[in-house]
């Protein structure tokens, strides 16, 4: 069955090629926006951003399509990415990337606005004027893009770009609402934008096809699916009670009210904590949010199949929440994270390994966190790595996952800070040592050893190996290429890895870059890259890398933390510098993209921080590597600004060059100052104000001489400390009187008059120290003592401790004994008791045996009642059908007879009504024929007087003038013609009367079919004889229905007596099987209780051995007892006699420090007597020795840490 990835992936695919014929979106097809029929804008804002997203990417090499899948009943957006043949961007489709990034980065500014003031803008005015301004801003933003991108020499400032856009938006807010602090609206703007994002890319998937030479490679992210855990669940609710969590009151209120509507929802349906998952996707920027940051799961195909899984997600250490939570809240993050982690850990091991699924696991599966965060003194970076370790480590003893699970933690710094530390290899030993326990126990099991995850851990380990070796190469990022065969190791082996930096995006995405061309490497050459390779090999790993960031997956990653932001902000140098040459174009641009993302750049303001005086030291190459990069950003800066910049950028780049060349950063940073071309070059036109490349230049040097004081003066603490420690190792050596030698060789040089004193005052120093080497002696011997006699207080103790603890054991033996013997007897009262019960069942089994018997017989006899009552009940029934069919006979011709009587009364009138329509028929035949001659004569008639008129309209023309009104004498004379009326009429009734005579004549037709019909059926009766065969006909259909309802009822009859025979059966039957399961149940308590009997015989037996054996355990500690007994005596003794002698130690002791301290009185004296002749090359004797005691002191302290020279009291 495929996997939950696979089915996306097919799915996917199979949607993408239904759609290939549809085109890809590009700039110039962008809509303006216009708001919908409701005047609202979320919907057309969702559109415009979806065709943005598309069109960014270049066609061809790119095809880009949205589209939606179902899986598991879910519906999931996908935005499907393909790459046909080698991709190298050309500098107008880098241009177009650029211009397109930039405006959907506006349009989600702007539509972020609009989801604001939707929520938060209650004036309808208000909103409407907003909206309507947001419209105008962004169609002009589209028009401005547009027309960039028709020149693609333009340099645009992107960052600048996006800082204007968002002041504009901040003045519309401020213009229409009471919020009038320009500031505040923009950083309300910034804030909410995080909550946008979040719907926005909720559930979105991202897949990336291309192809390498003849690879078919997919790169695929799937938002990590990591429902709440319980701790989680429970903080979120307290967001909806009335004492709500600190880290909740700092949020702002409209950020309070967006978390309180959707944790609601999430309470009111079974889905809701699932749905809630799914619906906060929380980006990297989300840091007041519980949950994981910026997670998604990262999956790499190539040729279809699945060669890595692992996840991706920002760090789990919530560093916006209030101090006091943030570690409990760090702890729930890591504990959501492994849970997701070990969901189908074991079964997908077994797959992994072609394991059984019953076949026990040969060990631990491995849970692995690793972070790329920098352990550079002085940045938030140290506290979250901290955080995160001790969270993981908790968790790691944690009771559900320590005796299956061996989850680890390890953080590597692969920016440009990994030079301030060196590589620290324990996590990944640590690996490594599980990795190869692992496959020697897998070989037990019966995996191959050349079974091609087998293969994968050999190669990894041994690049690793040689890793650990390698010298550095300035050009190669040695931390980087651990990280990576560090994962790929744990992924061979069957384990989860999860990597994560701060937001989850930058570090994180060339990690995978890493991983992942690492992985196409081994399929293509059978081997993984090494740090060291020569040229060629190294040619070819550039090469699979370069193809992997130009595919820009891991830009459309990056961008879904903030949208338009389309690209990796390589600032800290994870990038090999010899992949970055490769790359070209195409990586500066990528930088410039994701400089939008934020208005400040945090890394510049890490940088510039005050370092801490013996830890925040940046080291010299570290330094220069800083500098570099920021002169670098300097000349970027230049570069997109308009103007004629050439002389400066030219300049910059010869600085750069003698910067990475040289050894001195300061000597050539304030010989690039003094030079006059230079100063010419960066000079003010005006004179007012200093360049800004200069003031960054004198800045580096400022910062530089700073942090190089601060390297002398760790140095010089770090060589203090080293002395010290030397010292303090070392034991007294020197004797006293080799100091006083040395005192008499420095003093030869002084005057005669004072060799007398200084005889004098050697000699008192002799005394002295030897009175100090006495005293030292006792000292010593003082603790030896001690020593002694702590161990012997000691051994006390532990015999004490022993004996208190074997005379619990011997009571507790005792006790146990007489538990043991009543026991012992319970069990023989319960076998007799056993025994009687097992006699009355063998009675009732043979009572249930004769039972069965029994119903067994009546059963037999049953059914053969049942039997003899089912054939009667099947001869009842076939008569009982025989007079049916009877029945139904004489019921038909029963009522053939009955129509046949109804209908001829209706025939004969029909009949009668026929031949009175044929009589008036032939009445109007003749009267029709009358009419017809009139109508002949008419028609004569007419011809005449048409003739006449024809005469006299002549006759009337030619005497017009004489007779004007003869024309309406002639129309009034004009005869009537009624005759013509009344044959029109006659015709219309004779029409009628025939249509009826044929409608009557078809009637009648019917009826006597009708008729012939049923005279048919009557067997050729008589007419006459109808009625008294109807009558008989009806009798003999009574007759008939009684005799099937007498029938019917005796087999209803027979039926119940068959169901009730049925019954019966079953009931017996019952009975029987419950019969012979009490007798199964009765045998097997037998043998229950046979063997019942049989193992507390034995239990008896083991009882009575187990009380013989006691009681010589019992013996045997009584004599023990007695012999600890005894050498507690002599202990005590021991210790009293050197109680004793401690004590005179410390009378002789006290004695002698007198004796010192008068000695050193005289000899003061006689040093201040001679005080007008000084001894320069002598220190004060006093502090000689005071120095030389305590190094007696420590020395015997470093022989016995734990001894301490003071009285031990014994109770």
């Amino acid at each position: 069955m495929p996997t939950f990835a696979e089915q996306v992936l097919n799915r996917a695919q199979s949607e993408f090629i239904k759609s290939r014929g549809s085109s890809h979106p590009d700039l110039k097809s962008t809509i303006f926006l216009k708001a919908d029929d409701n005047g609202n804008l979320k919907g057309p804002f969702k559109k415009l951003i979806d065709h943005l997203q598309l069109a960014k990417y270049p066609h061809p090499p790119f095809t880009c399509k949205q589209q939606s899948i179902e899986i598991n009943g879910t519906i999931r957006p996908v935005t499907y990415i393909k790459a046909e043949g080698q991709i190298n961007l050309s500098t107008e489709q880098l241009h177009q990337v650029n211009v397109n990034s930039l405006l959907l980065r506006k349009v989600a500014l702007a539509a972020t606005l609009e989801a604001y003031a939707t929520q938060h803008v209650k004036g309808k005015n208000q909103l409407k004027a907003i909206r309507s301004q947001l419209e105008q801003l962004v169609n002009e933003s589209i028009q401005e893009a547009i027309e960039q991108a028709k020149d693609p020499k333009l340099n645009i400032d992107a960052y600048d770009e996006t800082n204007k856009f968002i002041n504009k938006l901040g003045t519309i807010l401020n213009n229409n609402t009471q919020l009038k602090n320009h500031n505040e609206a923009v950083k309300n703007i910034k804030n909410y934008e995080r909550y946008v994002l979040s719907e926005m890319n909720a559930g979105r998937i991202i897949i990336n096809e291309s192809t390498l030479d003849d690879k078919n490679i997919v790169q695929m992210d799937i938002p990590l699916d990591a429902q709440l855990t319980e701790a989680q669940k429970k903080e979120y609710l307290q967001i909806i009670s009335s004492k709500k969590p600190e880290w909740f009151q700092k949020l702002n209120p409209e950020e309070q009210r967006w978390y309180q509507d959707r944790v609601k929802r999430a309470t009111e349906s079974p889905d809701g904590w699932k749905n809630f998952a799914q619906e906060v996707y929380s980006t990297s920027a989300m840091q007041q949010a519980l949950e994981m940051k910026n997670a998604r799961k990262n999956y790499f195909f190539i040729d279809g199949q699945l060669q890595s899984e692992s996840t991706k997600n920002a760090t789990l250490n919530p560093i916006e929440v209030p101090k006091k939570e943030r570690q409990k809240l760090t702890i729930q993050n890591a504990e959501q994270l492994i849970e997701n982690q070990i969901q189908d850990a074991t079964e997908q091991f077994r797959n992994h390994w072609g394991l059984s699924p019953d076949a026990k696991l040969p060990g631990k599966i491995m849970i692995a966190s690793q972070s790329l965060l920098s352990p550079f003194l002085g940045i938030a970076d140290d506290k979250m790595i901290k955080a995160q370790k001790e969270a993981i480590e908790h968790l790691a003893n944690d009771p559900r996952y320590k005796d299956k699970y061996q989850i680890v933690f390890g953080n590597d710094a692969v920016n440009i800070f990994r030079k301030a530390q060196t590589i620290n290899w324990k996590y990944t030993d640590n690996v490594m040592d599980y990795s190869r326990d692992l496959m020697g126990k897998l070989q037990l099991a019966g995996v191959d050893s050349n079974h091609p995850q087998m293969k994968l851990m050999n190669e990894a380990l041994r690049r690793l190996e040689e890793l650990k070796d390698a010298p550095d190469l300035k050009d190669r990022n040695k931390a980087a290429f651990k990280t990576a065969l560090t994962s790929i190791l744990i992924e061979a082996s069957g384990g989860k890895v999860s990597t994560n930096c701060k937001s989850g995006k930058d570090r994180t995405g060339l990690e995978e870059l890493y991983h992942n061309a690492m992985l196409t490497y081994y399929s293509v050459y059978n081997e993984l890259p090494g740090y060291n390779d020569p040229p060629e090999k190294r040619e070819r790993f550039i090469k699979i890398f370069s193809h992997l960031f130009n595919t820009l997956k891991i830009h459309e990653s990056a961008s879904g933390n903030t949208v338009g932001a389309f690209g990796i902000k390589d600032s800290a140098k994870m990038l090999c510098p010899d992949i970055a040459k490769a790359l070209a174009a195409n990586y500066t641009a990528s930088n410039s993209r994701a400089n939008i993302n934020k208005t400040e750049e945090a890394f510049v303001k890490k940088i510039t921080k005050s370092f801490d005086q013996g830890n925040a030291v940046v080291e010299a190459d570290v330094f220069k590597d800083f500098a570099q990069e920021r002169l670098e950003r300097r000349k970027h800066e230049l570069e997109q600004k308009s103007g004629n910049k050439k002389k400066k950028i030219d300049a910059l780049d010869q600085l750069i060059l003698d910067v990475k060349n040289s050894q001195d950063l300061i000597l050539t940073l304030n010989k690039f100052l003094s030079d006059e071309k230079n100063k010419s070059i960066f000079s003010s036109k005006l004179g007012v104000r200093e360049d800004l490349t200069i003031k960054l230049i004198k800045k580096i040097i400022k910062e530089c001489e700073a942090n190089k004081k601060l390297i002398e003066e760790n140095n010089q603490h770090k060589k203090r400390e080293q002395e010290l420690q030397q010292k303090a190792k070392k034991t007294p050596e020197k004797d006293i009187k080799q100091h006083v030698q040395e005192l008499r060789t420095t003093i030869k040089g002084q005057q005669s008059e004072i060799l007398l004193v200084q005889e004098s005052l050697v000699q008192q120093k002799k005394n002295l120290e030897q009175e100090k080497n006495k005293l030292l002696q006792f000292k010593i011997e003082l603790a030896r003592v001690e020593q002694d006699l702590g161990k012997n207080t000691h051994k006390l103790a532990e015999i004490t401790a022993e004996l208190i603890v074997q005379r619990n054991q011997l009571e507790a033996l005792s006790t146990a004994l007489s538990h043991e013997k009543e026991i012992a007897k319970q069990i023989d009262e319960q076998l007799n008791q056993e025994i009687e019960s097992f006699n009355q069942l063998n009675t009732t089994l043979e009572s249930q045996k004769s039972d069965l018997y029994q119903l067994e017989e009546e059963l037999q006899q049953q059914k053969e009642e049942v039997v003899s009552i089912t054939e009667e009940i099947n001869t009842q029934t076939t008569t009982l059908e025989q007079l049916r069919v009877d029945h139904q006979k004489e019921n038909n011709k029963l009522n053939i007879l009955t129509q046949l009587q109804k209908e001829k009364p209706a025939l004969d009138e029909l009949i009668h009504n026929l031949n009175k329509a044929q009589e008036q028929k032939g009445a109007l035949e003749s009267k029709k024929a009358g009419l017809k001659k009139i109508q002949e004569e008419i028609v004569e008639k007419e011809v005449n007087r048409s003739r006449i008129s024809k005469v006299l309209a002549s006759i009337v023309s030619f005497f017009k003038s004489l007779f004007s009104s003869s024309r309406n004498a002639m129309e009034d004379s004009r005869p009537v013609t009624p005759k013509s009326k009344e044959i029109e009429e006659l015709t219309s009734e004779i029409d009628k009367l025939e249509k009826h005579i044929e409608l009557q004549k078809q009637i009648v037709q019917n009826q006597k079919d009708k008729v012939e019909r049923l005279e048919a059926g009557i067997d050729e009766k008589a007419k006459e004889d109808i009625n008294q065969g109807l009558k008989e006909q009806t009798v003999k259909v009574m007759q008939l229905d009684t005799k099937i309802t007498k029938a019917e009822q005796h087999i209803e009859q027979l039926k119940e007596n068959e169901e009730q025979g049925r019954s019966r059966i079953k009931e017996l039957e019952g009975k029987i099987n419950r019969q012979k399961e009490l007798i199964s149940n009765s045998k097997f308590e037998v043998e229950g209780k046979k063997l019942s009997i049989e193992e507390q015989r034995m239990h008896l037996s083991t009882q009575q051995g187990s009380i013989e054996t006691m009681e010589g355990d019992i013996v045997n500690k009584q004599q023990s007892i007695k012999e600890k007994e005894m050498s507690t005596d002599v202990y005590k003794k021991a210790i009293h006699k050197d109680e004793t002698e401690v004590h005179n130690l410390h009378g002789k002791i006290t004695k002698q420090e007198d004796k010192i301290q008068q000695q050193e009185k005289l000899y003061q004296g006689q040093v201040d007597k001679s005080a007008e002749h000084p001894i320069h090359p002598t220190s004060p004797m006093k502090q000689r020795l005071q120095e030389s005691k305590s190094q007696a002191k420590k020395h015997i302290q470093q022989d016995d840490p734990k001894n301490e020279i003071t009285p031990i009291r014994l109770r």
